[in-house]
């Protein structure tokens, strides 16, 4: 019962979504008319059992917002105008998925919005990196406290420090959003992970290179 209502209400989405993009299409194919000096007749209204139902609340202001630039010609001279859409992996919409959400994910990323726990783990990424970077030029032996000298062992432990606390800040991200975005967030928990662990991978990845 349960797929079938997702069916359903992914059904409902799409034909919203066809609607809106046959609007899209009369508009333009208007203002190409009147670009070209010819007198087309301004279509007429769909009959009350075509129309589609008037949105709300928040929809409603959406609606409203992307006729007016529609009518001031805002949306005339966007990139990527005329051309097919890229494929991003990102942004497709399983059939269980809400497609609402799933189009506003897709314009926030167009913004260059990010929640919380994506630049948390971008930064954790930079860290990682940095802590790999340190230990391959520092690591001599599977001992953690071996190393060449005592500036590479500070180098070592201030990049481990690093990678913790960018850790605990992504793991603490990561919560908030999974609470504000729902439990379908597709991020996962990071562990830190002991700093043998790190030089042991280090150790290994060198091996791996000779």
């Amino acid at each position: 019962m349960e797929g079938y209502l997702k069916q359903e209400k992914l059904r409902e989405k799409v034909e919203q979504m066809q609607d809106a993009r046959a609007k899209a299409e009369r508009y333009v194919s208007e203002r190409e008319a009147k670009s070209d000096g010819s007198s087309a007749s301004k279509p007429a209204h769909p009959p009350p059992w075509e129309a589609p139902p008037p949105p709300l609340g928040v929809h409603a202001m959406a609606e409203a917002q992307i006729e007016r630039a529609l009518r001031s010609g805002a949306l005339d001279d966007l990139a990527g105008k005329g051309k097919p859409l890229t494929s991003d992996p990102s942004t497709e919409t399983p059939w269980d998925v809400d497609a609402g959400q799933a189009a506003l994910n897709r314009v926030l990323k167009g913004a260059g919005f990010k929640p919380r726990s994506v630049e948390a783990l971008e930064k954790l990424r930079g860290a990682a990196l940095a802590l790999e970077t340190v230990l391959a030029r520092s690591v001599s032996s599977g001992s953690v406290t071996d190393f060449a000298s005592a500036t590479q062992r500070r180098e070592v432990s201030e990049a481990y420090a690093d990678k913790a606390e960018a850790t605990r800040r992504y793991n603490s991200a990561l919560v908030v959003d999974a609470e504000s975005y729902g439990s379908g967030w597709p991020l996962m928990p990071a562990k830190i992970g002991t700093l043998e662990e790190h030089v042991k991978a280090a150790m290994a990845a060198k091996r791996r290179v000779l």
